[in-house]
């Protein structure tokens, strides 16, 4: 048994060579040639980006040159609609039922679309203007506007738009009692272009008036 052995041990002392010794060079050649590959890589990388790093910041530039002119654009697009649509704060159509209240509405909306109107100087109009009654205001003349845009520093057109208005609320009353109930009325008959000829306002002031309704 002793014999038997010994036999795998003498066997196994040839096998431990030096074949190992040269198998690590052959790696650590291979170690250094990735090594010098990555490098290279790594150069080129840099060159790639630094080539291309100009050509990307032009880009950016062009991109934000060309969205300038569209916020400009949107902007202006925004505050022309603003300027346009004038309703009275508060008003709820609803509520409204007399002829007086829908006139009130409809000066408002004429006066603060008139330069140098504020939102401030309307309870001071309302009181001259006898709280918008529809008969005194259509009775109103010539001079006695003229006296009141001075003294209300407003405008003389403004003034006369109202007086206007008031005068054909009038005539709606005297043939329908109610202006509310034509203006319903028609609007429900899908006559909105009517009620507009009808007011005979300002195409602003009309489109404004009927965004109650």
């Amino acid at each position: 048994m002793v014999t038997r052995s010994k036999k795998p041990e003498a066997d196994a002392a040839p096998k431990k060579a030096s074949k190992p010794k040269a198998a690590a060079k052959p790696k650590a050649a291979a170690t250094k040639t990735a090594a010098k590959k990555t490098v290279a890589k790594a150069t080129s990388a840099k060159a790639t980006s630094a080539k291309a790093s100009p050509k990307k910041a032009a880009v950016k530039k062009a991109a934000v040159k060309k969205a300038a002119p569209e916020k400009a654009t949107t902007g202006a697009a925004a505050k022309k609609t603003t300027e346009v649509v004038k309703v009275p704060e508060g008003r709820k159509v609803g509520d409204m039922i007399y002829n007086d209240e829908l006139l009130e509405s409809m000066a408002e909306i004429i006066l603060l679309g008139s330069d140098g109107v504020s939102q401030s100087a309307l309870p001071e109009i309302k009181k001259q203007l006898f709280d918008y009654d529809i008969y005194r205001v259509a009775w109103l003349t010539d001079d006695e506007i003229i006296g009141l845009a001075k003294s209300l520093n407003v405008p003389e057109a403004a003034l006369l738009a109202v007086r206007q208005s008031a005068q054909v609320f009038v005539g709606i009353a005297e043939s329908h009692n109610s202006v509310r109930a034509f203006i319903d009325k028609m609007l429900e008959a899908g006559e909105k272009d009517t009620v507009k000829v009808t007011l005979k306002a300002a195409p602003e002031c009309c489109e404004s008036f009927l965004l109650l309704f």
